[in-house]
């Protein structure tokens, strides 16, 4: 099981193409082949999220989270597979996915349900704070004009 989705999430989303692109190999390879696309869909979101909200997303998983993951997990299966051309609603969906992630990295674009790190809000996942300090200094701007 992932942390955002579950294999009955995509199972759901692509009950069809589930089928035929998982159920080819033995259940156990199959199982592996599922828990890799998703974990790749997750570490994507992850990786786009971590500077503004933390990472990976604990607590309550926000539903436009879930659907991000979905999108790109489902292209994983469908460029998984060999013999299937990716259709077009996928790669546009997967494109969606990333460009919005871009957008909330970048601040563009909040995600409902998460706070940020460092906005009055811990995040979700483990932040780092620095604060410094400093002797004031001997020397000031208006003391050395003219050097």
């Amino acid at each position: 099981m992932g942390r955002y989705i579950t294999t009955a999430d995509l199972q759901q989303r692509l009950p069809n193409e589930f089928a035929m692109t998982y159920t080819a190999a033995t259940p156990e390879l199959s199982a592996a082949m599922v828990a890799a696309d998703i974990a790749a869909a997750e570490d994507v979101i992850d990786a786009a999220l971590a500077r503004r909200y933390g990472a990976p997303i604990t607590g309550t998983i926000p539903s436009l989270v879930k659907t991000l993951a979905l999108d790109l997990a489902a292209w994983n299966a469908w460029a998984r597979g060999s013999t299937l051309e990716v259709p077009q609603k996928a790669a546009d969906a997967r494109k969606a996915a990333m460009d919005l992630l871009d957008k909330a990295a970048s601040g563009r674009f909040a995600i409902p349900g998460l706070s940020e790190v460092g906005a009055g809000g811990s995040g979700s996942g483990s932040a780092v704070s620095l604060e410094l300090s400093a002797n004031p200094p001997r020397f000031k701007r208006d003391q050395l004009k003219g050097w």
